[in-house]
């Protein structure tokens, strides 16, 4: 009984999907094409044909290119990315480029025009660099072809590499579902020597997207150079450098202003003083000793009082007298 229902709730779920590719707003075609340049960089070209019904797809789509990460080592790299048209129908069409955290975000269509419920084709060329892996014995290409950002069903997709004049693919393989798949439900297959074609040949769901990988021989396009890395690396991890230079200049600057004026003076020697600070008798120094007053308070303030000659100290056979003295 429970593999029954089980049975019905994924017959009722991929029957709704398929109604929602059917008449909801999806992605009827994605087509990426990626020209390989013997400069090292990507001319790409995105032709994407949605059906809007004014819900999500109101002003015209959205494009997020990711163009900051990080290496196996944490180092932060950072692609150039340059758009060099949109195009909706065949014609231009308005844009602006907005950064967001880790993206590059296209925005396309004008924010005072609603889209009429219909199929639109849009067209986006770019250009990006620093995307191929230089290893030993290959040169490869491993690209997100359509990203897993999309929140809209993509019905048919499809890519396309295509290497300079003298590359010749070597291995190559796709990748498509969710992020991380290891499989591909797709036709892949060498157009000519230089160019890789691959099919999707079922509709990928909000959240999957297409990956592709391709290798060639060394030496069509020539790796960026020890100095090309270091200034890259300088410049990609500025941020990091400039903290660390901040940190070593305030650092220096306090112990400058310690060494300048922080400094405790020398101690010197201790030497025990015998007389009371001047101005300062006996009892006084005695209550400041003490805080309170006491029987030594008492005592040394008569002694003090006596030798001032205001008292006189008369001692008896059993007792101790005192007499005040008169003194003009």
């Amino acid at each position: 009984m429970y593999r029954f229902y089980l049975g019905l709730v994924l017959i009722l779920l991929s029957r709704s999907l398929c109604v929602v590719a059917q008449n909801g707003e999806v992605i009827l075609n994605y087509h990426s094409g990626i020209a390989v340049q013997l400069d090292g960089s990507l001319n790409v070209t995105e032709d994407i044909e949605v059906r809007s019904l004014g819900l999500d797809i109101s002003r015209g789509i959205f494009r997020s290119f990711p163009v900051r990460y990080r290496d196996k080592y944490n180092n932060q790299i950072t692609v150039g990315f340059k758009v060099l048209g949109v195009k909706k129908n065949g014609i231009d069409e308005p844009y602006k480029v907005i950064r967001q955290g880790d993206f590059e975000v296209i925005r396309i269509g004008d924010e005072n025009t609603v889209l009429e419920p219909g199929i639109y084709a849009y067209s986006i060329a770019y250009e990006t660099n620093r995307q191929i892996g230089f290893f030993d014995d290959f040169d490869e290409l491993y690209w997100n072809a359509i990203g897993s950002d999309w929140s809209f069903p993509i019905v048919k997709a499809s890519a396309r590499i295509t290497l300079p004049t003298a590359g010749t693919i070597g291995q190559y393989a796709a990748y498509s579902g969710p992020t991380g798949n290891t499989t591909c439900n797709c036709t892949i297959a060498k157009e000519s020597d230089r160019s890789l074609f691959v099919k999707v040949e079922q509709t990928l769901m909000p959240g999957e997207g297409l990956t592709i990988a391709a290798s060639w021989q060394k030496g069509i396009i020539s790796p960026p150079t020890q100095t090309d890395k270091t200034k890259t690396f300088f410049r990609d991890n500025a941020g990091i450098f400039c903290l660390a230079i901040g940190f070593i200049l305030a650092l220096a600057y306090y112990f400058y202003a310690w060494n300048r004026v922080g400094r405790d003076p020398h101690k010197g020697g201790i030497y025990p003083q015998f007389d009371p600070p001047e101005g300062i008798d006996a009892a006084a120094m005695r209550y400041l000793y003490k805080m309170s007053f006491d029987t030594q308070t008492y005592v040394a303030f008569i002694v003090e009082m006596a030798t001032k000659g205001w008292l006189k100290i008369i001692e008896g056979k059993r007792k101790i007298h005192f007499r005040k003295n008169n003194r003009e």
